[in-house]
């Protein structure tokens, strides 16, 4: 698994499994079944493809927009969350 404790600028299309301790400027994109860890923050939006999985252990300032993926909430959504997600009794949504 990729890790990133840095800054990317822009929007990300994430295709291989990946860990994010740092920040994406833009929105972010989970394709071609690949596994994101989010500890740290997605500016934008974050996608999920079908196939794909996701936990979200840090923020997500826009919405969670789930196409077919599996999600999983811990952390924080500040937008909405659409389609199916695990939301933990822990979690911030709104």
């Amino acid at each position: 698994m990729n890790t990133e404790n840095g800054k990317i600028e822009g929007n990300i299309n994430i295709t291989e499994d990946f860990q994010l301790n740092g920040v994406v400027t833009g929105s972010a994109s989970v394709i071609n079944g690949a596994y994101f860890k989010l500890n740290g923050v997605v500016s934008k939006d974050l996608t999920i493809a079908a196939g794909s999985s996701v936990d979200v252990n840090g923020v997500v300032n826009g919405n969670i927009i789930n196409e077919g993926g599996v999600v999983n909430v811990a952390g924080v959504v500040r937008g909405s969350i659409y389609g199916p997600a695990n939301v933990s009794a822990n979690a911030v949504i709104g």
